[in-house]
């Protein structure tokens, strides 16, 4: 989704002098027909130049070859789910110019070669299952960006699994501030076990379970998930096309680090899951187990164990004494 405020050009010579355009002195066009998404015009970039970049020698004539550089800001929106892995999200720009130098904004315009970008969005297959593979419905995730697990990764439901939220569509960036969007759900497995996550980013995230399905132990940590792309070092000589290829992401590797705490033991263990670029997804399979976690010595449990047990030895003691 193109952010129109976002919109910034700059022109720039060889000296290092530089000139950030004004308001007034370009326009944004949003959905301007023609199949484009959005259209940013600067009327008369020779009279800026002149304004900003004198350098007239006797004829009044101005030397030219600055650098004009436009940024904007879009985000992904609900259609990332729809492309995860290869071919990838391409963006394509080009440039109308005037080619007739005698004309005042009229004449005729050319047009440079479109230039093509792209960028790639990933997924997190979950599989809840026991440890005798037999898959669970009813576990609740939430997943998170911090260790601390206080940014959370807003998801909503879709028809193919749970889509991230953009958190610029609720005031924040990246995963931080903002607020918390209205269609926002917890994660729950289905009766095959499977919570499908959709339209992730590179990065490290961590998977919270919130509650455990019913008989089962609830993990005592989040599961620490790496999702590990390795492009192409040329990605500005991008081909339009070539994100189907693997030309662009050459591989998708991803981690993830499980602790589990079972009858008073903690294990660890780091995987390497099982990844597809083409569909760019990973595999994590979640494993519960049954029980109660044993007792520690001084823990509330304890002491009614002991204060029972104790309570049982002392009857003991006085039918025998009446028996003696």
């Amino acid at each position: 989704t193109f952010k129109p405020e976002s919109v910034k050009i700059t022109i720039s010579d060889e000296k290092g002098k530089s000139y950030t355009l004004k308001e007034g002195e370009f326009t944004v066009k949003t959905n301007p027909g023609g199949g484009d998404s959005f259209q940013v015009v600067v009327q008369d970039m020779k009279s800026i130049v002149d304004k900003q970049f004198p350098n007239f020698n006797e004829k009044q004539e101005n030397t030219y070859g600055q650098k004009v550089t436009l940024t904007y800001e879009a985000t992904l929106n609900d259609l990332a789910a729809n492309d995860t892995g290869r071919p990838g999200f391409e963006n394509d720009v080009r440039l109308e110019f005037s080619n007739d130098a005698d004309s005042n904004n009229g004449g005729s315009t050319g047009f440079t070669p479109w230039d093509t970008v792209v960028c790639f969005t990933y997924r997190i297959d979950i599989v809840k299952t026991n440890d005798h593979d037999k898959v669970l419905q009813g576990a609740h995730f939430r997943l998170y960006s911090d260790k601390d697990c206080t940014n959370e990764v807003y998801v909503k439901q879709g028809d193919t699994g749970y889509h991230v939220i953009n958190r610029d569509s609720a005031g924040g960036t990246d995963h931080t501030g903002g607020s918390q969007p209205q269609d926002a759900v917890e994660m729950v497995s289905g009766a095959d076990g499977q919570v499908i996550l959709i339209g992730l980013d590179q990065g490290t995230y961590w998977l919270k379970e919130t509650k455990a399905p019913d008989g089962y132990r609830l993990l005592k940590d989040p599961i620490e998930i790496k999702i590990i792309p390795t492009y192409t070092d040329d990605r500005n000589n991008y081909i339009k096309g070539q994100g189907a290829t693997a030309e662009t992401l050459k591989e998708l590797q991803a981690t993830a680090h499980i602790k589990s705490f079972y009858d008073g033991a903690t294990e660890e263990n780091d995987l390497q899951l099982e990844t597809d670029p083409e569909q760019g997804n990973a595999n994590l399979t979640v494993v519960n187990k049954v029980g109660s976690k044993l007792p520690v010595t001084g823990t509330p449990a304890m002491a009614i164990l002991l204060v029972t047990g104790a309570g049982l030895m002392a009857v003991a003691v006085t039918k025998a004494r009446k028996k003696e």
